[in-house]
């Protein structure tokens, strides 16, 4: 009897924001143009996300002589270092790969540091806390503060 395979799930169809161009990954002609899709992923206070292509984004930046132009649909600023190839998932999970090595540093205790289960998981459950608000940016100060005292 053959075992059914499991397919992967469809990749996620990504369009250029500029309105100039609006070319799609699912056009199969942008493959044989070596066209690829980029995510703008700002630090700071811009959370950007759009997605530009990089026949786009060489035209603006070699147009101009800044080494920045503007989202077309948020004004975020637009740098070749705050574009990646990557999915939003990737991001938020080389971050939350990030964030969790650091606190793993801080809080390294065992469970037989512990003298219940109880004790045990609020430990585990405030570092889920850490990391969640670390890789989310909500009280980020605070929060690194907590992590220092500990």
């Amino acid at each position: 009897m053959r075992k059914k395979r499991s397919r992967s799930p469809p990749p996620t169809t990504r369009t250029c924001t500029m309105p100039t161009c609006r070319a799609s990954s699912d056009d199969a002609s942008n493959y044989q143009k070596g066209r690829q899709f980029f995510m703008n992923v700002c630090d700071g206070h811009h959370r950007c996300l759009h997605t530009l292509c990089s026949q786009c984004v060489d035209r603006e930046l070699d147009s101009a002589t800044a080494k920045t132009f503007v989202c077309p649909v948020c004004s975020a600023p637009i740098r070749r270092a705050t574009l990646h190839l990557e999915t939003i998932e990737e991001v938020d999970a080389k971050a939350d790969r990030q964030e969790r090595r650091k606190v793993a540093k801080v809080f390294n205790k065992s469970r037989a540091d512990f003298e219940t289960v109880e004790e045990y998981n609020d430990f585990l459950e405030a570092a889920e806390d850490i990391v969640y608000k670390l890789v989310h940016g909500i009280e980020r100060d605070a929060t690194k503060a907590s992590l220092e005292q500990y």
